[in-house]
């Protein structure tokens, strides 16, 4: 792997824990606990997942 497609695998892995963290915040902001924010944001994100 060249340090370009790691650079980028990187930049990708960072995109979606940005993904992740934003939806998690909206849970919380919304009054949900952080472990059920997460708990939330994880079961959207695998079930997204197997859809595709």
């Amino acid at each position: 792997m060249t340090t370009e497609e790691m650079a980028r695998a990187m930049e990708d892995a960072a995109k979606g824990v940005e993904m992740f963290t934003g939806m998690k915040n909206q849970f919380i902001n919304a009054g949900w606990t952080e472990a059920s924010a997460e708990q939330l944001v994880i079961g959207i994100v695998f079930q997204n997942a197997r859809q595709s």
